[in-house]
């Protein structure tokens, strides 16, 4: 009897995150695609007396939106997904003694690297009495709001924008940091996509979460290129940073962030 030739095995390819994302993702940013990029943009930045407060920024919207507004050049524009690189990170603090009632006041205790607050009570935020679960006026929450500001350089753009990440979002972003810890990559060496998914609090309150995936690993070529670039924007995210977390929002916004030892 004739033989059948045996088939040859198809592997699938594996990517970083679960979706269907772009091959060599990448390569297509538009930092890799302009070899002078960098000399570009400071020359561009140099040009004007330009500022932290001038980088644009995007927030997760409210009541469980999943639609990012995204300023542009020809104003703004709605996105299921944001794509590029989150050069910078970084955590902070605020705690204000007051109910909020939509007015944006000035916290009463701060800490700008979610480790030591100025103010009342201020000092070590870990054993702060604020930075417990139930300490919330209303919920279970923190009394005391942790929060993240990113610095994201968005795949069509050279200048970098600045994303603040509520409570409820912070727990997604860990997870996400450790999942690239685990293969030895840094948050700035990674393409990366963000999405927006709806959840609802234990008070019934439908809010916006922040789903974070890795689309492509950047090459050693491209991580050579993107390091001084976001060495180039350290200060500025520093300046804008210290604004981001005194930035207030009403909890019931955005959700809080939930106790992972309750019930």
């Amino acid at each position: 009897p004739e033989r059948t030739q045996p088939q040859p095995i198809t592997r699938r390819k594996h990517t970083m995150s679960q979706m269907p994302v772009t091959q060599n993702a990448a390569a297509q940013l538009a930092i890799f695609a302009n070899p002078d990029a960098l000399e570009t943009v400071r020359e561009i930045m140099s040009s004007e007396d330009f500022s932290a407060s001038d980088l644009d920024r995007i927030k997760v919207p409210g009541a469980g939106g999943l639609m990012w507004e995204i300023p542009t050049a020809e104003g703004s524009r709605d996105s299921r997904e944001i794509r590029g690189i989150i050069l910078l990170s970084k955590t902070g603090r605020a705690y204000w003694q007051s109910k909020y009632s939509g007015e944006n006041s000035k916290p009463d205790c701060v800490s700008l690297d979610g480790q030591c607050g100025t103010g009342n009570p201020g000092g070590q935020c870990a054993a702060c009495p604020f930075n417990q679960y139930e300490s919330a006026a209303e919920g279970s929450g923190k009394a005391c709001k942790e929060t993240r500001t990113l610095l994201v350089l968005q795949e069509d753009e050279l200048i970098p924008t600045v994303l603040r990440v509520p409570p409820s979002s912070i727990k997604e972003l860990k997870q996400f940091l450790l999942r690239l810890a685990k293969k030895g990559l840094r948050l700035s060496h990674v393409a990366s996509v963000l999405t927006l998914e709806r959840d609802k609090s234990a008070g019934g309150i439908t809010y916006s979460k922040i789903k974070f995936a890795a689309a492509d690993a950047l090459t050693p070529e491209q991580r050579k290129a993107i390091d001084p670039f976001t060495t180039a924007f350290a200060m500025a995210f520093d300046r804008a940073h210290a604004s981001t977390v005194t930035e207030r929002s009403g909890g019931a916004e955005q959700g809080e962030e939930q106790n992972p030892f309750g019930a």
